[in-house]
C-alpha cells in the first residue's frame, strides 16, 4: 500500500525535487547532502573570502621534512595557508601565516586537548578552517578563538565539475593539504605553490616523517598497524584528489605548482622554491635603485605590483600610455619581452625617443576633451581610437595606463577616458590593467565601468589613504 501511494505521488503530487529530498530524508542521507538552516548561517560567513585574491600568488605549506631545508623568512608578506601542527615550526617568531587549516574529526582533538591549546598561543592567523564537525567541540573547549574560525562541510570526492564556494558543500579531504589547496582556489590565488607535501608516506614502514619530527618514538605516528596495500589505495586516492584540483584551478585560469624539493606529488609542474622568492628579493633590490636612477615618480609599491605580473610571462607584451622618466624603467624589467609606449604630447615625445632611440614607441592623438566625461561615459564609439595594427592587432599581456593628463578640467587636456577604454578592448584574457590616479573621479569612474569592478584584484594606497593604482585582471 506504501508503494502505491509514493508512485501516485511522484506521479501527480510531488514535483521531483522535495520528492528527492522526502527520498534522501527517508534513507538517511539528509545531513550529508543538505545545508540545514543552522548551518547555511554558519557558512554565509565564509563568502567574504569569495575571490579575495584574485591574481595574488599564495603557498600553501605543508608539515614535510623537507621544509627543514627550506628558508621560510622570505613569506612574511606573502599570502601564506599553513595547517595542523605547523604551530611547531620556529618561523611563527618571524612571521604569522595569512589561514590556518585543520581538517581532522573532533575525536582527533581529544587526547592531544593540552598540547594543540598550548601550540595554539603561538598562531594568529587572520582566519582558521575547519570542517563544520568541529562546531560545537570548538565552542566546548574554545581551542580556536570563535571570531577568527570558520567551518566548511564537505562530501564526497573531488570532480573536474566541482565549484569551490566555500558557502556550500565542497569536496572533502583526503588530507589537511587537500583543504588548504581548495581554499587558495576558492580566493582566487594564481599561482598556488605548494610547499612541504613530500607525499613519501609510502616510502616509511613505521613512522610518518614531518618536519618536527625526531628519533624520539612518541614524536612519531606509528603505522605499522596498517596494511601496505591499504597505504598504497589511501595513497592513491589522495593523488587522484590533487588531480583533480589541478584540473580545477587550470579551468579558471589558476595554476598550481610543487615546489617541494624531492616531492612524489608529481601531479603538479615543479617550481623551484629558492628561485621563486630570490627573483622577488632581486626585483626589490632593481626596483629601489632604478628608482633613483631615473627619478621615476611611481612609488616602489606600485612598480613592484606592476613587476610582479610582468614577472608572469616570460616573453611579455607590455603597452605603456604614456613616455616619461619611466620609459627606461620599463624597458630594463621587460628585457626578454615587447614594451611599447603611446604618447600624445609631440614635444615629450621627440624628447624621450632621442635619449632612449632604441624605444617602440607611437605619436597618437586623442579626440576627447575632459570637459566631456560626463557625456562620453556610455558613448563608447566616441572613445574608439584608430590605432595602427602595430597595437590593434596584439592582445596585450600588461597594460599601464599613465596617460593622457588628467589632473584639471581644461578643453585642452583630453582625459583618460579613451585610453581606460582602449584598454579594455586591447588586454588578452587573464591579462592584467593597471590605472594609475585612481582617487580622481574620472580614472574612478571609467575604470569600473569599462574594466569592470568584478574584475578588479587590488590596490595601492597613498600615505594619505587616497587610492593611486588599480590593478584588474581580465578571465
Amino acid at each position: 500500500m506504501k508503494q502505491k501511494i509514493m508512485q501516485f505521488l511522484k506521479k501527480w503530487i510531488i514535483p521531483p525535487g522535495p520528492l528527492d529530498l522526502l527520498s534522501n530524508v527517508r534513507s538517511g542521507r539528509r545531513s550529508h547532502s543538505i545545508i540545514g538552516f543552522e548551518e547555511s548561517k554558519i557558512l554565509a560567513r565564509n563568502d567574504q573570502f569569495r575571490n579575495m585574491f584574485v591574481g595574488r600568488r599564495c603557498f600553501v605549506i605543508g608539515n614535510g621534512p623537507s621544509l627543514n631545508k627550506q628558508d621560510l623568512s622570505p613569506l612574511a608578506n606573502e599570502i601564506t595557508i599553513v595547517m595542523n601542527e605547523f604551530y611547531m615550526h620556529p618561523i611563527l617568531q618571524e612571521w604569522q601565516p595569512t589561514f590556518w587549516c585543520l581538517a581532522d574529526p573532533p575525536d582527533n582533538y581529544s587526547s592531544q586537548m593540552t598540547k594543540i591549546k598550548e601550540g595554539m598561543t603561538r598562531a594568529n592567523p587572520k582566519a582558521f578552517f575547519l570542517p563544520i564537525s568541529m562546531k560545537k567541540f570548538n565552542d566546548q573547549h574554545q581551542i580556536f578563538p570563535q571570531e577568527k574560525t570558520y567551518f566548511l562541510k564537505t562530501k564526497g570526492m573531488p570532480t573536474k565539475t566541482d565549484k569551490l564556494d566555500l558557502t556550500k558543500i565542497i569536496p572533502g579531504s583526503y588530507n589537511t593539504d587537500h583543504m588548504a589547496t581548495m581554499l587558495a582556489l576558492a580566493l582566487g590565488c594564481s599561482p598556488i605553490y605548494l610547499l612541504g607535501l613530500d607525499y613519501d608516506k609510502l616510502c616509511h614502514r613505521s613512522k610518518f616523517p614531518h618536519f618536527y619530527d625526531s628519533d624520539s618514538p612518541e614524536k612519531q605516528d606509528d603505522l605499522s598497524k596498517y596494511p601496505y596495500l591499504h597505504r598504497i589505495e589511501f595513497a592513491l586516492n589522495k593523488y587522484r584528489a590533487h588531480d583533480v584540483l589541478r584540473d580545477i584551478g587550470l579551468k579558471h585560469g589558476q595554476i598550481i605548482f610543487n615546489a617541494t624539493p624531492g616531492s612524489f606529488l608529481d601531479v603538479y609542474p615543479e617550481a623551484q622554491y629558492e628561485k621563486v622568492v630570490s627573483q622577488d628579493q632581486n626585483d626589490c633590490t632593481d626596483i629601489a635603485n632604478l628608482r633613483n636612477k631615473y627619478n621615476v615618480l611611481l612609488t616602489p609599491e606600485e612598480l613592484q605590483l606592476i613587476v610582479k605580473s610582468i614577472r608572469e610571462y616570460p616573453a611579455c607584451k607590455l603597452l605603456v600610455f604614456g613616455l616619461g622618466n619611466d620609459t627606461p624603467f620599463w624597458l630594463e624589467f621587460n628585457r626578454n619581452g615587447r614594451t611599447v609606449f603611446l604618447e600624445d604630447n609631440k614635444q615629450w615625445f621627440e624628447k624621450i625617443t632621442k635619449s632612449y632611440p632604441e624605444v617602440e614607441a607611437y605619436l597618437i592623438n586623442y579626440q576627447t576633451k575632459i570637459s566631456q566625461w560626463k557625456y562620453l561615459l556610455d558613448k563608447p564609439f566616441e572613445l574608439e581610437m584608430q590605432l595602427n595594427d602595430q597595437i590593434s592587432k596584439i592582445k596585450w599581456d600588461v597594460i599601464l595606463v599613465d596617460a593622457p593628463r588628467g589632473d584639471c578640467m581644461q578643453d585642452n587636456i583630453p582625459g583618460r577616458m579613451a585610453s581606460i577604454y582602449m584598454a579594455s578592448k586591447l588586454i588578452q584574457r587573464g591579462g592584467y590593467v593597471f590605472v594609475h590616479d585612481c582617487d580622481r573621479i574620472i580614472e574612478d569612474v571609467y575604470a569600473d565601468k569599462y574594466l569592470v569592478r568584478e574584475n578588479f584584484i587590488t590596490q595601492v594606497k597613498s600615505i594619505e589613504g587616497a587610492e593611486i593604482l588599480r590593478q584588474y585582471k581580465f578571465s
